[in-house]
């Protein structure tokens, strides 16, 4: 049984919520988990619907990280109870949902009059706000349909704006709503629909995914560079995808990211021969292709150049699509339709080190294996402002002073004393770090963090590599190394290779120190920089988070 992500899409007053309940009642009664996630609820106070626009951005990010946690945690049914009358306002949430692997449910219940949307107005919005919606709701409603054409003078693409307080044009065509299965309620239909709903939704819930997918066969070509190919995997469904391999590279750690539903085959040729590639992919769609009738796409990014070029020739040939990832555009191109596709990024740290064989089993002093994920343990407020002390009182200090000073000023003010060495030495520097940036997870504009994270590669005589920080806003992935003690060189030498070797072309990182003159050693590169301790918590929100990627709703 497949899990389901609902989008409702709906006026307020419409019943929205009503058809909610009932699904998530029903859920739960045949042992299925269930999660709703409105963002009018983050307004209600003692029982009152108080609106405020100021505090309506920040909510909207509260109630995505809702919904994502529940998709996290593999619930059954995610709803999301917003109106999302307008594409851009549930693309945070379809974007996420694929991530996840869940199939979409676009519920979509039609308005009643007005007079009625006001009769029934529950948190006294404005008639000429009612109006606007029901308009709203009419206007967009052909991008509903792909087989309708977009309007270029009705279909604008808004985004919101933190300065104005309310949504701009972006001056560019909106996307159609995204979603594999619609339910349409009609006004007259709302009581009956009730008794049925669950039973739509559980049809849908059974079927088979394979009749909804994006193509039938998807080529890869296989390369040393696996972010590409792992973000085909994460953004398009396939029946079945082929692996187009050489001896030098294979697809081995990208298979466990297939989904159980899609089958998968591998394909050996030479790397530099045109017509060998040719061969191989052309005999592989005669047995699969004969009545000419499957819809082929290829993956051209990976393996070589002759590579790439043999498979786009045989995508003309036979008239597929071809896809290119376009890393500096963050976007999927469609080589052969002059269109493109969002890329929508990733959302565990895990993925994106297994598949370039890495792995989280590693061994302690005592031989034992345990697996180190680097997920936070939450600590008392006492520890959190201890903390904050510790930066505060040693940013100046040298290594040797800082620890033997700190081992007498570790006290709670319980009087119990902080006996962790780690912490004391170090340790104190890098949950600092977690703590400033974990409000950005909270907020959703980061999707991963990890401390202390541990990662072995197999065949290595080093057990394993530790990363102080770790975080991904999705398509970068952030390696922070701390240093309470001087830093030297060989220390920003050392980092600077791990963030090349570790995260490749999507690397970026920094070395937080707790002296200001280690600046000195900083040399000019995009992809690391030195920060000084005391200054990181305003870097984080004056440098960092403005330019933290984000996918284009």
């Amino acid at each position: 049984m497949q899990r389901i992500a609902i989008i409702n899409r709906a006026v307020p007053g419409s019943g929205k919520s009503v058809f909610s309940a009932c699904i998530a009642n029903a859920a739960k009664e045949n042992n299925l988990s269930a999660g709703i996630h409105s963002t009018d609820d983050f307004f209600m106070k003692n029982g009152e619907y108080i609106f405020e626009l100021d505090k309506l951005s920040g909510f909207h990010a509260k109630n995505l990280v809702n919904f994502t946690n529940d998709l996290r945690e593999k619930k059954s049914i995610v709803i999301c109870d917003n109106t999302n009358l307008l594409p851009w306002q549930s693309e945070p949430y379809t974007t996420t949902a694929r991530e996840f692997g869940y199939r979409i449910i676009l519920l979509n219940l039609y308005p009643r009059k007005l007079e009625e949307h006001i009769k029934d107005n529950i948190h006294q919005l404005p008639q000429e706000t009612l109006s606007h919606f029901i308009d709203n709701f009419n206007k967009f409603n052909d991008l509903t349909d792909k087989n309708k054409p977009r309007n270029q003078q009705l279909h604008h693409a808004f985004k919101w704006s933190e300065e104005q307080h309310c949504s701009v044009d972006t001056g560019k065509l909106a996307n159609y709503f995204d979603f594999d299965y619609k339910i349409e309620i009609a006004p007259s239909d709302f009581v009956e629909r009730q008794k049925t709903i669950w039973n739509e939704v559980l049809q849908i819930m059974q079927e088979k995914s394979q009749a909804y997918s994006k193509f039938d066969v998807l080529f890869h070509l296989v390369g040393k560079e696996r972010f590409s190919l792992f973000a085909a995997l994460k953004n398009f469904r396939a029946k079945k995808h082929i692996f187009v391999e050489t001896k030098e590279c294979n697809a081995d750690n990208l298979l466990p990211f297939i989904p159980n539903e899609e089958e998968y085959e591998r394909i050996l040729t030479r790397p530099y021969s045109i017509e060998e590639t040719k061969r191989v992919i052309e005999k592989k769609l005669k047995k699969l292709n004969e009545n000419g009738n499957l819809r082929i796409a290829f993956n051209i990014k990976n393996g070589t150049k002759i590579m790439c070029l043999s498979a786009y020739e045989v995508s003309q040939k036979i008239q597929g699509t071809a896809v290119y990832f376009e890393e500096k555009a963050n976007r999927f191109i469609y080589l052969n339709k002059h269109e493109s596709k969002n890329f929508h990024g990733f959302s565990d740290i895990e993925e994106l080190f297994r598949i370039k064989g890495f792995s989280f089993e590693v061994s302690n002093r005592d031989g034992e294996i345990y697996k180190a994920v680097g997920k936070w343990k939450p600590v008392q407020e006492q520890r959190k402002n201890l903390t904050k002390e510790m930066l505060n009182a040693k940013i100046e200090k040298t290594c040797g002073q800082a620890g033997e000073q700190a081992k007498s000023f570790a006290k709670l003010p319980t009087g119990e004393i902080i006996e962790d060495f780690r912490y004391i030495t170090g340790g104190w520097l890098e949950e600092f770090v977690y703590i400033v940036l974990e409000r950005l997870l909270n907020e959703g504009k980061i999707r991963d963090l990890r401390i202390g994270l541990k990662i072995a590669e197999p065949k290595k005589f080093v057990p394993f590599q530790e990363f102080d920080v770790v975080f991904t806003d999705g398509r970068f992935l952030y390696f922070i190394e701390c240093k309470s003690g001087k830093l030297s060189i060989e220390d920003v030498q050392k980092h600077h290779d791990n963030i090349l070797t570790y995260g490749g072309i999507y690397g970026r990182g920094f070395l937080v120190t707790k002296n200001s003159a280690d600046n000195y050693l900083h040399r000019e590169d995009e992809n690391m920089q030195i920060i000084c301790a005391k200054d990181f918590a305003d870097f984080v929100k004056n440098k960092l988070e403005p330019n933290l990627w984000q996918a284009e709703f």
